[in-house]
């Protein structure tokens, strides 16, 4: 298990702090896992009508070097093929 114990130290929370508490407790923790796992595939999954950002997001999302997302890049839906 993966976790930013400094940012943890800071005493930061999701309720005063929860751009900042987001990125430091939770999406610098999982890119970290991902580098040491060394993975080429991870599933996960979210609701593409919680943000908008997230609308554009496929199936299958191809990401970059260092987590890097460009939408314009992402190939077509699997059943557009």
């Amino acid at each position: 298990m993966h976790a930013n114990e400094e940012a943890r130290a800071e005493g930061l929370n999701p309720f005063d702090q929860s751009e900042l508490y987001t990125t430091r407790m939770r999406t610098e923790p999982l890119k970290a896992a991902l580098d040491a796992g060394r993975y080429d595939v991870v599933f996960g999954g979210a609701r593409r009508d919680e943000e908008k950002s997230r609308a554009k997001e496929r199936v299958i999302s191809v990401r970059g070097t260092a987590h890097s997302w460009e939408p314009r890049a992402q190939r077509p839906e699997l059943w557009s093929l």
